[in-house]
């Protein structure tokens, strides 16, 4: 399970590479978690990675691919309540999105 561990680290240095206001790093992260996700077969990873490549990108200041976004929201409806409402509320606070909050409360409320 190291493969795991791995994955949750680079995860975590995203996250700080965000809070430092390094979005490039953070980008960087969510690739490698991305890719060695889908080769291990890991949908949960892909998830959070896919979330934090948005995160990144809203950082960055370039535009949102909401096609991608919607896709990756859609992925958090099949995670549990407070997975999925945790992830959809950190999307909502890096991309300012409104609608996500909404959509954050519909997944943590549902049974």
């Amino acid at each position: 399970m190291a493969w795991h561990q791995r994955q949750r680290l680079w995860l975590l240095e995203g996250r700080v590479a965000l809070l430092q206001r390094d979005a490039a790093t953070a980008a960087q992260r969510a690739e490698q978690v991305r890719a060695d996700a889908l080769r291990r077969g890991a949908p949960r990873a892909v998830l959070q990675a896919e979330v934090l490549a948005h995160m990144a990108q809203a950082a960055l200041g370039g535009p949102a691919d909401d096609a991608a976004m919607d896709t990756t929201l859609e992925g958090l409806d099949e995670l549990g309540r407070l997975e999925g409402w945790r992830m959809t509320a950190r999307l909502a606070a890096a991309t300012g999105r409104s609608d996500l909050w909404a959509g954050a409360a519909r997944r943590a409320a549902r049974p």
